[in-house]
């Protein structure tokens, strides 16, 4: 008699993994291939930050836009339901509760697209892997760290090869109205 096997849980890599696979880090890309046929679920708040973050960071090559929508586009974006916005704020509300040391940074108390991200990854059932390390115990949901840079002066990259079809963009029809400020 075989005993059932737990379920196999989608995988929501966090934006920090995404932006060591895009830069090329070798630990980031070999993690992502050992997941076989698991799904891999892009949430619509990693989205934005890869955007947002995809020519930022100077101390790295970066990928830019470009290869920042050849990524995005092998993926369905998932996008926040109200559920997950509400609990991220009971998340933020929780964490603000015993979290609150004046002399600490904020760049070490959980922040809103943390909490957006921890929220969507539990209610999608999804593992959530991150190397933050403020994520990696939010109350008592407990994300899991892929793997570990191991950094040396002669690090190689092999950075992820530019798909040479063109860049697909939404076409304007597509696109939801926007609204600027003070007009009517």
């Amino acid at each position: 008699m075989t005993t059932p096997s737990a379920p196999v849980l989608p995988v929501a890599p966090d934006t920090n993994v995404w932006m060591d696979y895009l830069v090329g880090e070798i630990q980031a890309q070999q993690w992502l291939s050992t997941l076989g046929g698991r799904r891999v679920i892009m949430l619509s708040v990693v989205a934005m930050e890869l955007v947002r973050q995809c020519d930022t960071l100077r101390s790295r090559p970066m990928p830019g836009l470009a290869g920042v929508n050849r990524l995005l586009a092998m993926y369905q974006i998932q996008h926040l339901s109200e559920k997950d916005c509400l609990d991220a704020y009971a998340l933020l509300m929780t964490e603000a509760s015993k979290d609150f040391i004046p002399s600490r940074p904020l760049d070490k108390r959980v922040g809103v697209a943390d909490a957006l991200i921890a929220a969507s990854a539990i209610n999608l059932g999804a593992e959530l892997f991150t190397r933050d390390k403020h994520m990696l115990s939010i109350g008592a949901f407990k994300a899991k760290e892929p793997y570990q840079l191991r950094r040396t002066l002669n690090s190689s990259r092999q950075f992820v090869a530019a798909d040479p079809s063109p860049i697909r963009y939404p076409a304007a029809s597509q696109l939801l109205p926007m609204r600027v400020l003070g007009t009517a």
